[in-house]
């Protein structure tokens, strides 16, 4: 059995009951050891599973069952799938995907059918050219948490949606108020975030501010960004955020130095990554300056 599926049957129970990981291991483990287990990082042992089930209101068998279920597979399966065609952005795949499984049963419990909502409203924004529609469906999606006040990582990737089309309609302080509103529930939810998370927090946050011509507070969080991918050690987004904070100095008319600076180490990761159409638009931008210099 992957025992990460046992984290996941106890996390969809305790949001099903509304409960918060701090009520669930209250007397029974920390908290920090709770969200581990729902990670799959670590392996509960038998008396804190017994206690844990207990005050889920099911057998210990029951967690165990669900567990090993295939339904437990084909659900996380079907979320791989749609994740991967968004980065895609193959929206009419995922149009797909949702029109099949809306009416499957496996769905119906909050969290998968919170995961349908959640893309139902995204495609609908793209495929569909619907904002009304795409932000109620993303709206009835952040309620199924919101009713709990247990504010998940999804929930925040939900509402970083709706910020996201906020930017693409032009409606830049509504975004830049999303943005702000998610990286306040960062420091309220009850176990730790997935960094990449807060990382496009503060790119699209920086985008935003970018637009507004609120130049300062863009390369502040391009820069809070940056300084978040180098103490996690992780690339995600860097090569962007590096570019971000380059092109509002530019705008602002900062030292020609340092924009350069930043354009190279964009540059480098571009090309180290294989973006190459984003290190195409990095170079033409150097390209420029150097002309300029």
């Amino acid at each position: 059995m992957d025992y990460y599926r046992i984290g996941m049957v106890i996390k969809e129970l305790r949001l099903q009951r509304n409960m918060t990981q701090k009520e669930l291991s209250d007397r029974i483990c920390t908290q920090g050891q709770l969200s581990k287990i729902e990670k799959g990082e670590v392996i509960p042992n038998s008396s804190t599973l017994y206690e844990l089930a207990g005050r889920l209101g099911v057998e210990i068998s029951y967690i165990y069952e669900q567990a090993a279920s295939e339904r437990c597979d084909y659900v996380l399966e079907t979320f791989a799938v749609i994740r991967q065609a968004i980065r895609d952005r193959d929206y009419a795949k995922v149009a797909e995907i949702i029109r099949n499984e809306k009416s499957n049963p496996l769905f119906a419990a909050p969290s998968p059918r919170q995961f349908l909502i959640w893309h139902e409203g995204i495609v609908t924004y793209y495929i569909d050219k619907d904002r009304e529609g795409s932000l109620k469906l993303l709206q009835e999606a952040v309620e199924i948490t919101q009713q709990s006040h247990v504010y998940t990582e999804r929930h925040i990737e939900i509402l970083n949606s709706i910020g996201i089309i906020h930017l693409e309609e032009e409606q830049n302080e509504k975004a830049v108020e999303c943005f702000l509103q998610c990286l306040d529930l960062l420091l309220k939810t009850p176990h730790d975030i997935d960094i990449t998370i807060k990382i496009r927090l503060l790119y699209n946050l920086s985008k935003a501010c970018h637009l507004l011509k609120q130049y300062d507070k863009a390369i502040l969080h391009a820069r809070q960004g940056i300084r978040v991918c180098k103490q996690c050690e992780t690339m995600y987004l860097l090569g962007e955020l590096y570019f971000q904070c380059a092109s509002s100095m530019m705008a602002d008319r900062r030292e020609t130095q340092a924009i350069q600076q930043l354009l190279e180490q964009s540059f480098a990761l571009f090309t180290m990554q294989e973006k190459s159409a984003f290190a195409d638009v990095v170079q033409k931008q150097l390209d420029n300056l150097r002309q300029t210099i």
